[in-house]
């Protein structure tokens, strides 16, 4: 079913004349709001996926700024994760207000 959805576009090749200037990160952590304090117990395991990518491609690409996108405390919480595991916060790029993606 997800084919698809998978090969519908090329896979992208980086070339010398590529310049990647953002990362996009998608949220969804699902917090509980009281839980805030101990972001690392926020990351289900689906999403760690998705933040070791996204630490990874920050070292690959280390101008281009990074976007999380992540409704309320949440988007604040993904900050201080990508922070703790060394991007540095100037970086990162909050978006708040989303409510589902």
């Amino acid at each position: 079913m997800l084919r698809p959805l998978e090969t519908r576009f090329p896979a992208w090749r980086q070339t010398p004349t590529n310049q990647i200037d953002g990362i996009v990160f998608l949220g969804g952590f699902h917090l509980d709001s009281n839980r805030v304090a101990n972001a690392w117990s926020d990351i289900r395991p689906g999403m760690a996926e998705r933040v070791m990518e996204t630490v990874r491609l920050s070292k690959l690409y280390p101008q281009a700024k990074i976007l999380y996108s992540g409704g309320g405390t949440e988007a604040q919480v993904g900050k201080k994760v990508l922070m703790r595991l060394g991007i540095a916060h100037e970086r990162i790029i909050i978006e708040d207000r989303s409510e589902n993606t």
